[in-house]
């Protein structure tokens, strides 16, 4: 599937292939469904084998792969570390995280919601993945994420 968007793209900007707006727009209207979709099923299978299969959940507290005490703030400071030491091993540098995390409800206790832990920290790790290339192209205003 990204072959074929990336040998798209490549003929695009060589003149060799004219995409309009409109097939651009219904591509990327096809994308977004599949890998929301294959997000989605991806998320049922794991859901259905550890709650029926014999695989064990990631903790007691866990019901199959959904976490009803997800601590946001921990799985996106782990998504960060995980990103940081990638980008340290490549580049041999990476910014630092200013993260603040406010429970409005109650500013004693954690943010905690009810979610796929392991969804979160995908999410988040691309998200800063991406992050952290652009700050070190020198395309960010500053060396510092702030979330």
């Amino acid at each position: 599937m990204a072959q074929g968007v990336v040998e798209l793209s490549r003929g695009s900007e060589d003149k060799r292939i004219m995409v309009d707006s409109v097939t651009r727009d219904s591509i990327q209207y096809f994308l977004d469904r599949f890998y929301m979709m294959r997000i989605s099923i991806r998320m049922l299978i794991n859901q259905h084998t550890i709650l029926f299969g014999g695989e064990l959940p990631f903790s007691a507290g866990h019901v199959g792969t959904i976490d009803p005490e997800c601590d946001i703030q921990l799985v996106v400071e782990d998504a960060f570390a995980s990103a940081r030491s990638l980008c340290e091993n490549f580049y041999e540098q990476s910014p630092e995280l200013k993260m603040t995390c406010i429970n409005t409800v109650n500013r004693e206790e954690p943010l905690k919601i009810v979610y796929v832990p392991s969804h979160l920290f995908h999410i988040s790790f691309e998200l800063f993945k991406a992050r952290i290339l652009q700050t070190l192209d020198g395309n960010a205003p500053e060396r510092v994420l702030m979330f």
